[in-house]
C-alpha cells in the first residue's frame, strides 16, 4: 500500500480495486483535522479491510470514472492528466505498457485522459486493435491513427499540444477546455506524460508524478519531471556512465530524459511552437558540440531522434532568451530501482536484441521525500552552488489583486504546502483569494485587529459567491490580532482614523485621529509558537507604520522565519522616516533579501531572501510529502526536538480563554460547563446544542473554537452563544496513539490546569452525549 502523507490533514477513505490484489488506500487530503478519532477511525479502518479484501479479482474498479464539469469558473480541483503513448506494430511491448498502466495505483480523485498515437504503418493492425479494444477507466481514451509515417522524432512533436484558449493549433478534443483556469499554460492547470511503447511503469509511477509536479509547481527552470533513471554523463571531455546518487532524492540535471517524459506545459508550448516554425526540423542546426549527443544525432537518420532539438532548446535557445537553463527533475532510487523500465526492444535506435535497463519499482518499497529545494547538478555530474544572480534569473514574478490590494511576489518557490502570513488584510482580500486560486493546497493566516476586516472576512465566508465562500474558508484562517515587537505585550492601545469610512488603525495614541481602543496583539515569533511552525514562505505585512519596529525586531534577533517579504512602507513624507527605511534597506541587504518590485516611489515593495555569499542555498520548507510503502518498515525518521510550547501552551497563550470563563464563571457559582471543538464537529455541536436548550445549560456553557470555521459557524448559528476562538492547529489526523493525538490532548489539559489554577471549576462536557435530564444540579 502507498499512501501521500502530508501534515495538517484529514482521514478520507479511499477503496479501489486493483488487479492482483485488492487494496484499501487511505488518502490524506490537506484540510485542519476533523474530529475523526478513536472508534471512529477504528470503524473505518475495518470496513476498508473488508472490502479491500473481498472480491480479490483481476478488474480495476473505480467509482469516479465518469467525468463531468460545470462551467462556472472555478480552478479544477484536480489537474487535467494525458497519458500519451506512442505506438506503430510492436504489439507485444504495447501490450505489457498498457498492463502496466492498467494495474497503477491511482487515487480516487484520478482524472486522466489516455490517447493512444498509432504510427502508419502496414503491420500496425495488431496494435490499433489492441488500441480500439483496450478498456479505459480513469477518463476519455482516445485512438490517434496516422494517415502517413510519422517516424520517432515527428510522433513526439504530435504527441501533445498543451491547450492555450485560441490557438487553431490546439487538438479539438484537448479536454482541459472544458475548464476554466487562471493561467492554462501551468502545472496547475493540465498535465501531460509521453510514453513509447517499449516502456513499462512502475505501479507508483502516478503518484510520484503528481507529488513531483505538486511539489515544484511554479519554478521556470524546470522542463519536466521524468521516470527513468539518471546515469549518462553527456560532455565529451568527460562522457562516462555515472548515476547521480544525491540521497536518492529527486535532483535537477539539465540532460532530457526521455523515457516516461512529462514536460512542462509553457516550456513544452514554446518548444513546439519554435520547431513549428523551422521549414525543415531535420535541416536545422541544432547541434551541441560539446555533448555526445550531437553525434548521435549525426550518425542516425534525420527524423528518428527528437531530442538533440529539445536539448538545444533548452541549452542553447532557452539561455539566449530568458539567461535561465532549463533542467529535468530526475530521482535514482534505492537499490537501482526505477519508476520507467526501458525494455530497449528492437527499433529505429536499437537493432540488437532487446534488454532492460533497470527494474521498475514495486509500489510498496517507494519512499520519497521532496526537499524545497532540490539539488542542481551540471552536465558534468557536479553539484552546482547556486549565487544570488542564479536566484534572480529564476523568480517568476506575480502580481495578484484589485488596484488597491496588488501585492508582486515569486511564484517559484511556492508549492501545494506553501503558508503566507498576511498582516493586515485590511477591507481588501483579492490578493490573498487570488493567491488561494492561484496556488492549490496553499494556506493563508491572515491578521487584522480591526473590527472592519473582521466583519469583511465573514461577510466574504458567508457570501452567496460559492467561490469566495471557498476561498476564504477552507484555506484561510483568520485570527483578530495586531503584529507588534513588544515581547509580553498581549493587549494594545489602537487609534482609529478619523473618517468613519476608513478602518486602518495606528497602534498607539495619536492625537487629531479618531477613538483609541485596546485590540489583542501578538509577535510573529508568538504566533509562530501558537501554530507550531518554524517557518513559513511569505510575510506580507501592511500595519500602518508598526513595520518599522517589526523589521528592527527581527533584525536585531537575526529572525527571518519566512522566504519572501511583501510590505508598504508608511510615514515617507518624514525625514527621519525615509532615514530609517534606508537603515532597514540596507540590513535587509545583508541579510541576503534582494528586491524584486518596487511601486512608484517606492511605497510598497517586494523581497526575496537569495544566498549569502557562495553558500549553498537551502530551503527550509521541506515538503513533507512521501509515497510510502507498507510493507517496508518503517524508515528511522529523525524527529526535531519540540520546544515545550508546541504541545504545552503557556499561561500567557490561554489568557484570553481564562478571562472568558472567568466571566461565565460568575453566573454559576465559580463552575463552567466547557466545550472544545473544531469545525469538524460543528453538526454535532449544533446537535448538542438544540438538545439542551430546555435546560438552563447554555449560559453555563463556553465553547473554545480551536478554527476559525467552527467560531464562525457557532456565533452565526446563535450570537447569544459564549463563544471564544483559542487557535490550535494539528499537523495530522488524530489517532490514538499517535504524537499529535497525545499533543492535543496535552493541550486540552494545559488549558483545564489554567483555569483551575485560576479558581474557575471546570465541567468539561463533549457533544456526543444525549442529555435526558440536566444535570447541572449535581
Amino acid at each position: 500500500m502507498a499512501v501521500i502523507r502530508r501534515p495538517h490533514a484529514s482521514l478520507a477513505l479511499n477503496v479501489r480495486r486493483g488487479a492482483g490484489n485488492s487494496i484499501g488506500v487511505i488518502n490524506l487530503r490537506e484540510t485542519q483535522w476533523q474530529g475523526v478519532v478513536g472508534v471512529g477511525i477504528f470503524v473505518i479502518w475495518l470496513l476498508a479491510r473488508h472490502l479491500a479484501s473481498s472480491n480479490a479479482d483481476t478488474s480495476t474498479t473505480v467509482v469516479d470514472a465518469l467525468l463531468t464539469w460545470t462551467d462556472d469558473g472555478a480552478w479544477p480541483a484536480v489537474p487535467l492528466l494525458t497519458v500519451v503513448v506512442l505506438t506503430m506494430d510492436r504489439v507485444k511491448s504495447l501490450k505489457r505498457l498498457l498492463r502496466s498502466l492498467e494495474t497503477a495505483h491511482y487515487d480516487q480523485k484520478a482524472r486522466i485522459r489516455l490517447v493512444i498515437q498509432v504510427d502508419h504503418s502496414k503491420q500496425n493492425g495488431a496494435c490499433l486493435s489492441l488500441a480500439q479494444q483496450f478498456p479505459w477507466k480513469y477518463g476519455p481514451k482516445v485512438v490517434h491513427i496516422s494517415k502517413e509515417p510519422l517516424g520517432l522524432a515527428r510522433s513526439w512533436f504530435q504527441a501533445w499540444r498543451p491547450y492555450v484558449p485560441g490557438d487553431v493549433t490546439t487538438p479539438k478534443d484537448n479536454w482541459v477546455s472544458k475548464v476554466h483556469c487562471d493561467d492554462y499554460l501551468s502545472v496547475q492547470c493540465q498535465r501531460a506524460i509521453i510514453l513509447e511503447d517499449d516502456i513499462e511503469l512502475s505501479p507508483a509511477w502516478y503518484m510520484y508524478l503528481q507529488s513531483a509536479w505538486n511539489a515544484y509547481p511554479n519554478r521556470m527552470d524546470l522542463a519536466g519531471v521524468t521516470l527513468q533513471r539518471q546515469e549518462l554523463v553527456p560532455l565529451l571531455a568527460s562522457r562516462r556512465n555515472e548515476q547521480i546518487v544525491n540521497n536518492h532524492e529527486p535532483f535537477l540535471y539539465p540532460l532530457l530524459g526521455s523515457i516516461g517524459f512529462s514536460p512542462h506545459p509553457k516550456h513544452w508550448n514554446d518548444f513546439l511552437s519554435w520547431v513549428r516554425d523551422m521549414p525543415n526540423p531535420f535541416e536545422a542546426d541544432v547541434m551541441t558540440p560539446d555533448l555526445i549527443t550531437s553525434s548521435w544525432y549525426t550518425d542516425l537518420e534525420r527524423g528518428t531522434m527528437w531530442t538533440q532539438h529539445f536539448i538545444y532548446f533548452t541549452k542553447t535557445r532557452h539561455v539566449e532568451q530568458t539567461g535561465v537553463e532549463l533542467c529535468t527533475l530526475y530521482i535514482n532510487l534505492r537499490d537501482n530501482f526505477t519508476l520507467a523500465t526501458h525494455h530497449r526492444e528492437k527499433g529505429v535506435h536499437v537493432t540488437g536484441a532487446a534488454i532492460k535497463d533497470f527494474p521498475a519499482a514495486p509500489f510498496d518499497k517507494l519512499v520519497v521525500n521532496f526537499p524545497a529545494e532540490p539539488q542542481k547538478y551540471d552536465w558534468d555530474a557536479k553539484p552546482v552552488v547556486p549565487t544570488k544572480s542564479d536566484r534572480l534569473r529564476t523568480v517568476n514574478k506575480v502580481a495578484l489583486g484589485s488596484t488597491y490590494g496588488e501585492w508582486t511576489y515569486d511564484a517559484s518557490r511556492l508549492n501545494s504546502k506553501s503558508i503566507v502570513y498576511s498582516v493586515g488584510v485590511g477591507l481588501d482580500t483579492t490578493w490573498d483569494e487570488a493567491l488561494l486560486r492561484r496556488h492549490p493546497g496553499l494556506r493563508i493566516w491572515a491578521f487584522d485587529p480591526t473590527p472592519g476586516a473582521a466583519k469583511h472576512v465573514i461577510r466574504k465566508r458567508h457570501s452567496s459567491d460559492p467561490n469566495e465562500d471557498i476561498l476564504l474558508r477552507d484555506r484561510f484562517h483568520f485570527t483578530p490580532e495586531g503584529l507588534t515587537a513588544k515581547e509580553d505585550v498581549h493587549v494594545e492601545k489602537f487609534t482609529k482614523p478619523l473618517d468613519p469610512a476608513h478602518i486602518s488603525m495606528k497602534e498607539g495614541e495619536f492625537s487629531g485621529l479618531g477613538d483609541v481602543i485596546e485590540v489583542n496583539v501578538s509577535t510573529l515569533k508568538h504566533w509562530l509558537e501558537q501554530f507550531n511552525r518554524e517557518h513559513f514562505d511569505i510575510l506580507k505585512m501592511d500595519i500602518e507604520g508598526t513595520e518599522y519596529d517589526v523589521l528592527e525586531k527581527c533584525l536585531e534577533d537575526d529572525f527571518f522565519p519566512f522566504d519572501q517579504l511583501l510590505l508598504e512602507w508608511h510615514g515617507l513624507e518624514k525625514s527621519e522616516t525615509v532615514s530609517r527605511r534606508e537603515t532597514i534597506l540596507d540590513a535587509l541587504t545583508n541579510k541576503g533579501f534582494i528586491s524584486i518590485a518596487e511601486s512608484s516611489g517606492g511605497k510598497e515593495m517586494s523581497f526575496i531572501r537569495a544566498p549569502v555569499d557562495s553558500t549553498t542555498e537551502t530551503g527550509t520548507n521541506v515538503l513533507s510529502t512521501s509515497l510510502v510503502g507498507a510493507s517496508k518498515p518503517k524508515p528511522e525518521i529523525k524527529a526535531k526536538k519540540k520546544e515545550k510550547s508546541e504541545t504545552m501552551p503557556s499561561l500567557k497563550e490561554n489568557k484570553l480563554t481564562i478571562a472568558a470563563a472567568k466571566d461565565v464563571a460568575k453566573k454559576n457559582n465559580g463552575v463552567v460547563i466547557l466545550q472544545l471543538l473544531n469545525e469538524g464537529y460543528i453538526t454535532m455541536t449544533l446537535s448538542w446544542i438544540c438538545n439542551v436548550r430546555q435546560f438552563d445549560v447554555l449560559s453555563h456553557t463556553l465553547f473554545v473554537t480551536t478554527d476559525q470555521g467552527a467560531y464562525d459557524a457557532l456565533t452565526q448559528f446563535d450570537s447569544k452563544l459564549q463563544v471564544i476562538l483559542r487557535p490550535y492547529e494539528s499537523k495530522q489526523e488524530l489517532d490514538y496513539g499517535q504524537h499529535e493525538y497525545f499533543a492535543y490532548m496535552l493541550f486540552r489539559t494545559r488549558l483545564i490546569v489554567d483555569l483551575l489554577e485560576n479558581s474557575v471549576t471546570v465541567w468539561l462536557v463533549e457533544s456526543d452525549a444525549v442529555w435526558l435530564q440536566d444535570p447541572t444540579p449535581i
